[in-house]
């Protein structure tokens, strides 16, 4: 599927691996969906690599597969 983007993120909220994911899924979910409209990501979680459709795609593919794959193997 390929690499995601690195990120930190807080986690005086986050008390299992499932809540972890579950919230990097959603901040990296909230720059694709501006990524793919054109919008600015500046306030939103950084990701090296330009904020265009392409790429936006390339992760929003692999978001997907996180979400629907991996993370219902952690609500156990």
């Amino acid at each position: 599927m390929g690499d995601v983007p690195p990120a930190y993120m807080p986690g005086d909220d986050v008390e299992t691996p499932y809540e972890a994911l579950d919230g990097y899924i959603g901040a990296m979910d909230e720059w694709v969906e501006a990524a793919r409209q054109g919008k600015s990501v500046a306030k939103l979680i950084p990701v090296n690599v330009p904020a265009n459709p392409a790429n936006a795609e390339m992760l929003g593919g692999r978001l997907k597969f996180l979400d629907e794959k991996i993370l219902p193997l952690l609500e156990k």
